[in-house]
Order: C-alpha cells, then sequence, then structure tokens
C-alpha cells in the first residue's frame, strides 16, 4: 500500500478549507443582505406612517381654517395652499379647501371638503408610491344672523 505524499495531503488540507472559508462566507453575506433588506423596509415603513400623520395634521388644519374662514365671511368659497417643505428632502403639500352648498338639508347648510395631499401630485389612475391624499367633508350649519338675536 502506498501513502499519499505529504504535499497531496496538505493541499487536500488546504482546499477543505478554503471550501469551508467560502461555505461561511456566503452564508454571512446572506445574513448580511437579509438584514439589510429588513432594515430598509422598516425605514420605508416609518417614513410612510410619518407621511400619514403629517397628512393628517394638514387635513385637521385645513378643516379648521375653513370652518373659521366660513364663520368670518359668508362669502368664503376655499382656497388652496401650496406648502412648501421646511426642509430639504421632505415634500411639497397641498391643501384645497372647497365650500360647497349642500341641498340634501333644509336649512341651507353648507359642506366644508377639505383635501390634504403630501407628495408630488399624479393622477388618481396611476398614483405615485411617495405620495399620501386624505380628503374628509364637514357640513357646517348656518349662522344664526344678527337680526336673529334680537
Amino acid at each position: 500500500m502506498m501513502s499519499n505524499p505529504p504535499n497531496l495531503t496538505a493541499s487536500r488540507r488546504r482546499g477543505s478549507i478554503l471550501v469551508c472559508v467560502l461555505v461561511s462566507m456566503g452564508i454571512v453575506t446572506t445574513i448580511a443582505l437579509v438584514a439589510v433588506r429588513s432594515s430598509l423596509q422598516v425605514r420605508r415603513q416609518m417614513r410612510q406612517e410619518v407621511q400619514l400623520e403629517q397628512t393628517r395634521w394638514l387635513l385637521d388644519a385645513g378643516l379648521a381654517r375653513g370652518t373659521q374662514q366660513l364663520r368670518e365671511a359668508a362669502d368664503y368659497q376655499g382656497e388652496t395652499w401650496q406648502v412648501t417643505p421646511a426642509l430639504a428632502g421632505y415634500p411639497q403639500a397641498t391643501v384645497k379647501i372647497e365650500i360647497i352648498d349642500d341641498d340634501s338639508t333644509p336649512d341651507d347648510s353648507r359642506r366644508l371638503h377639505v383635501t390634504a395631499q403630501l407628495g408630488p401630485s399624479a393622477p388618481s389612475s396611476a398614483a405615485s408610491v411617495g405620495s399620501t391624499r386624505r380628503s374628509d367633508s364637514i357640513i357646517i350649519p348656518p349662522l344664526p344672523s344678527s337680526s336673529d338675536n334680537g
């Protein structure tokens, strides 16, 4: 029986170690890529939640402003705000306030409709991923006239 020469045995051992190192590096790389992907997903989700909350705040501000303006001036018909971002990297916002005469109520109530959009404008059929839009309507009863008080 012939034994393997020392160089061949050392060469096989080095080859086995190299294969183990390559497999280990592949596993570590896969784990690192999964961690990075998960981190990016969480970051994207957090940004979306923050943007949704900001859109809701804009909507609430629009409802408050529209209500106040309508109480101060009966001929108020609405307005559109273009809110520019205070910091670079944040999206532009638009708040549209509309006053609609509500014929469905007998007492001359008016409907206040507000739409808040944060992010780039896009047609509704191709909504942008980075855009959030919320709208709400409330019915404003007519204010008592000064002659009603007395």
